[in-house]
């Protein structure tokens, strides 16, 4: 194993060959086990350094292809680093002569990789024409039981957080719930693993910036610092940022989350959504209702949505209730820092209860 292993990682594909990035496009065949009324309209998107970490989360993997070859949509990895080391780690700064431009001060010298993630969905909706939006997956996230109607769960499709607000381009959620971190300064405004981004020039734009911002080992900094900017202009300057918490990821980390509680109020009268939160957030600071931070931003909660009587979306990947249904898990294959969701544990990446398969896929056809 340890050969093989080794064998991995020093071909082309692996983390001592590879010498550049591709975006490659999972083939998918006809739909056939989940029909709609219309062909699927969102792609999914992930990213890999390598082949060898790719093979660290292949049941993860599996899991993607197997879900867009049943419900025919497209796939596509972004798989090595698109750029040199040297444009990776330089930061620049996005207005030169403005003494307020987003510029990074942290200690660290390099940025972090996962920042290409922001290259991966520009350069997906670059080459897709035909697509209202794609699904950014981290490689440890996969299809859970709200995707495929285990155990009774209702199922919904990427396509359904998209029609949840038809003026936003940017989704996203917060790390599963967690009763006991109530207005904790462990909680985050918006974890980068799990977005979804509509294919339209606002979207090209922040992606733009946000990889424009990357600064330090945390790909979360510059997407804190972008989500305050967001509505800091949706709100006319109302809503006012304090410098001083942006260089440091904890410091940023915490106020991000205090200030939108904070001005919980203005950013609902500002958003023009009806989605305003749930009337606990300024003190919980844990969504239990889709909240607008922007008139283009919607936070998804930690419980299903609830968008007509006989239609429930599921929670996207975290519910209050820890064995209720969610569309995704994020569960690292490598089981060190098992999902709180009780449904979310390894066997089940692949194996639903009831026996059917979520890794089963045809023959892989691929171009980039």
């Amino acid at each position: 194993a340890a050969l093989g292993w080794e064998a991995v990682r020093d071909s082309a594909l692996g983390t001592n060959g590879l010498k550049h990035g591709m975006l490659c496009r999972i083939a998918s065949p006809p739909m056939r086990a989940i029909p709609t009324k219309a062909a699927p309209s969102v792609a999914v998107v992930s990213f890999v350094t390598s082949a060898d970490y790719l093979f660290a989360n292949w049941h993860s993997f599996l899991n993607k292809v197997s879900y867009c070859e049943r419900t025919g949509r497209g796939f596509y990895l972004l798989l090595g680093k698109p750029t040199s080391t040297s444009m990776l780690n330089d930061r620049p700064k996005l207005l030169r002569d403005s003494p307020a431009s987003p510029r990074c001060e942290v200690t660290e010298p390099s940025n972090t990789i996962n920042i290409y993630k922001t290259l991966a969905l520009l350069a997906l909706f670059r080459a897709s024409p035909n697509l209202i939006g794609a699904m950014y997956m981290d490689a440890d996230t996969w299809f859970a039981d709200g995707s495929d109607g285990a155990n009774n769960a209702s199922i919904s499709t990427p396509e359904a957080y998209f029609a949840l607000e038809p003026s936003a381009h940017l989704f996203g959620n917060q790390n599963c719930y967690n009763k006991k971190q109530r207005g904790s300064p462990e909680l985050v405004a918006m974890n980068s693993g799990l977005l979804f981004f509509r294919k339209s020039a606002w979207s090209r734009g922040f992606l733009s910036m946000w990889w424009s911002m990357r600064c330090g080992n945390r790909d979360q900094m510059a997407l804190f610092h972008l989500l305050l900017l967001c509505m800091s202009a949706a709100t006319d300057g109302r809503f006012v940022i304090d410098d001083r918490h942006m260089y440091d990821y904890y410091a940023l980390r915490q106020y991000a989350v205090h200030k939108i509680r904070a001005d919980y109020a203005l950013i609902a009268a500002s958003s023009g959504s009806r989605w305003r939160g749930d009337a606990d957030f300024p003190f919980s600071g844990q969504a239990l209702e889709p909240i607008a931070l922007a008139p283009q931003i919607l936070l998804l909660p930690s419980a299903a949505v609830r968008v007509s009587p006989q239609s429930v979306v599921p929670g996207l990947r975290s519910d209050a209730d820890q064995h209720a249904a969610t569309f995704v898990c994020h569960t690292k294959e490598s089981g060190k820092k098992p999902d709180r969701m009780r449904r979310c544990t390894l066997d089940r990446i692949c194996l639903q209860h009831g026996g059917s398969d979520r890794c089963n896929v045809t023959i892989l056809e691929g171009d980039h």
